[in-house]
Parts: C-alpha cells; sequence; structure tokens
C-alpha cells in the first residue's frame, strides 16, 4: 500500500512537471511580480517628476544673446558704470549698459529698448540686443539687432557728470552719437547725454 501511494506521488510530480516547464512563470505569477515591481519603483518615479525644474521665464540680462560680437579691450570706464541709461522720460526706454571684466580686458554686452510708434507696434517695448560692440581706453561703441527694419548704433563714452549736474544722483551719463538705422538705407543721427537711472528704475 505504501508502496502504492509513493508510485502515485511520483506520478503526479512528473505530470506537473510536464505542464509546468522549468523557466516558465504562468500569467497569474506574473501579475503579482510586475504589481510589486511598480509599488518599489513608484515612489522613486514621482520624486524624479517633482524634482524636474518648472519652465520660467528669464529676465533680460539673462536672456542676452552670446552670438554677436563683443570685442574685449582695455577700458578707462568708471566703476560703477553699467546700469540702465534712460533714452527718453518715459521710464521704458533705456540703453542697458552690461560691462563684464576689469579694466585690461573688458566686454560690452546689453540692448536698447524703446516703445514702438509703428502701424504693426506702436505702443509695445521693443527690444534690441547688441550684435557687435568694442570696448578701447577712450569709450565705446555698439550695433543692435535689427528689429521691424530698424538697428541702432552708438559711439562714444561714459563720463561722470558735475557735482551740480548730479547734486542730487551723482550718476553718470552716455555721451555720444546715436543713430537709429532704417532697412530703406535712411539713417538719423543726434548727439546724446543719457542720465544713468537710479538701482530700482532699470529695465531690469
Amino acid at each position: 500500500m505504501h508502496r502504492a501511494r509513493r508510485a502515485w506521488l511520483a506520478n503526479k510530480g512528473s505530470t506537473v512537471a510536464r505542464l509546468v516547464p522549468a523557466g516558465r512563470v504562468s500569467i497569474g505569477m506574473r501579475i503579482p511580480a510586475l504589481f510589486l515591481l511598480l509599488l518599489l519603483t513608484a515612489p522613486h518615479w514621482m520624486n524624479a517628476q517633482q524634482q524636474r525644474p518648472l519652465p520660467r521665464l528669464q529676465q533680460r540680462q539673462q536672456a542676452l544673446v552670446e552670438d554677436g560680437i563683443f570685442q574685449p579691450g582695455r577700458s578707462n570706464l568708471p566703476d560703477g558704470a553699467a546700469g540702465s541709461y534712460a533714452l527718453s522720460p518715459d521710464a521704458a526706454e533705456v540703453i542697458e549698459i552690461i560691462l563684464n571684466g576689469d579694466a585690461n580686458s573688458v566686454r560690452l554686452q546689453g540692448y536698447l529698448t524703446r516703445i514702438g510708434d509703428g502701424t504693426s507696434d506702436r505702443g509695445a517695448p521693443l527690444t534690441y540686443f547688441f550684435a557687435r560692440t568694442t570696448v578701447s581706453p577712450t569709450g565705446l561703441t555698439f550695433i543692435t539687432k535689427q528689429v521691424h527694419g530698424v538697428s541702432w548704433s552708438f559711439a562714444g563714452t561714459i563720463e561722470r557728470g558735475s557735482v551740480q549736474t548730479n547734486a542730487q544722483k551723482g550718476y553718470y551719463f552716455l555721451n555720444g552719437t546715436l543713430t537709429e538705422h532704417f532697412d530703406i538705407g535712411q539713417s538719423a543721427p543726434r548727439r546724446v547725454s543719457l542720465p544713468l537711472l537710479p538701482v530700482g528704475q532699470s529695465s531690469q
């Protein structure tokens, strides 16, 4: 009787072995394993999603174009000469001067912002990023990119105003020739003396 029971068990085991070949797992066994894997990996995936930086708008100074030609040079520009210079009484119209480096090798970057007065851009702020700049011990120059058929250029220097002129400010002036260029071949140069705006009135 014991021999018969052992033979029956041995025969049943061989049958099961034939039904479930080695190395294969049934669908019923896969589902719990996949569920367990998801439970283990979900927190890491959610944390990665939460830590991903959200898109944000860049400040103008952070978004300065780097594809221009910004020729470095020696400079005698005074300390604190960088900043926003008032292009007009409108606080939105400025020339932003950004100086990088030291006196032996200064690189000029920046932009000019004005309010559009054309048919398609009237009342809209237009930003003309510098496309080419030079710096020398006696001055600086810049040429902007073109926007709506207009670009700007400047040649001059930055100087400290007199005590009487800057009794309450002590600011600098962007002095030189500012020229508006039109794509039809015309240009409009004018002499300017633009004051440096106080910190807080910058377009930044």
